[in-house]
């Protein structure tokens, strides 16, 4: 079994990659404003962070927005949890039935 990981803070990189075919295992904060994915790592995610890096990437345009808009949704809904549960407070009440 492939234990290598590939991490990226770069969300047009992901976009471009997700808009391969490849899937990120997990997306978590890195810091307040940096979200990182983390996808399984091979030697053909490498070959397309190579062209991608390199300019020389070629995608379809319609499918590439749709996914790097999908993303940025992503990003927004999890920094959105992080805020709520960072201010998030519990009262308990003592009712009197």
């Amino acid at each position: 079994m492939n234990n290598q990981i590939y991490q990226t803070t770069d969300t047009p990189e992901v976009a471009y990659l997700v808009s391969c075919g490849f899937s990120y295992r997990e997306m978590y904060l890195s810091d307040e404003e940096k979200v990182t994915f983390v996808f399984d790592a091979n030697e053909e995610l490498f070959k397309e962070t190579r062209k991608f890096k390199s300019g020389k990437a070629l995608v379809e345009p319609t499918k590439f927005l749709y996914n790097y808009r999908k993303l940025i949704s992503e990003i927004r809904s999890l920094k959105s949890k992080n805020k709520f549960q960072k201010f998030k407070t519990y009262r308990h009440y003592n009712l009197k039935l």
